[in-house]
């Protein structure tokens, strides 16, 4: 039986999407509690700098080996997913779903870029899209 391209990108999306939601949990997750003034939960530089990190490399290798568009459909849904059960817990205000909206649209962005960037890079390398 002959392998069909297409199989792979099912397994994959569950993969990346496991993933990109385990690194907002190993990264952000376990922040310091909030702070009883403001509200607002501190996250050190090198946590936010690690999860994005972590994020780049999941979203470049999907886009490279399995489909260019494939963390642009996953990533941000998944990411934002695992956020929101975090935020929602801790917010009586219901403000998170704002935030929910802007990570959304930033990991839209990013991805997207990803998903550019990998797109030329495989035509250049000559690698069916």
């Amino acid at each position: 039986m002959a392998h069909r391209p297409g199989t792979v990108v099912a397994p994959a999306a569950l993969a990346l999407a496991a993933l990109s939601a385990l690194s907002w949990f190993a990264w952000c997750g376990w922040a310091t509690p909030p702070d009883p003034a403001t509200g607002a939960v501190a996250y050190a530089p090198w946590q936010v700098a690690g999860c994005a990190l972590t994020l780049l490399a999941l979203a470049a290798a999907a886009a490279w080996w399995v489909r260019p568009w494939l963390p642009l459909a996953v990533v941000p849904v998944s990411f934002t997913a695992a956020w929101s059960v975090t935020a929602s817990a801790a917010d009586d205000s219901g403000l998170w779903g704002v935030g929910a909206v802007l990570l959304a649209a930033g990991l839209v962005a990013g991805t997207g870029l990803v998903w550019l960037v990998v797109a030329v890079l495989r035509r250049r390398a000559n690698v069916a899209v």
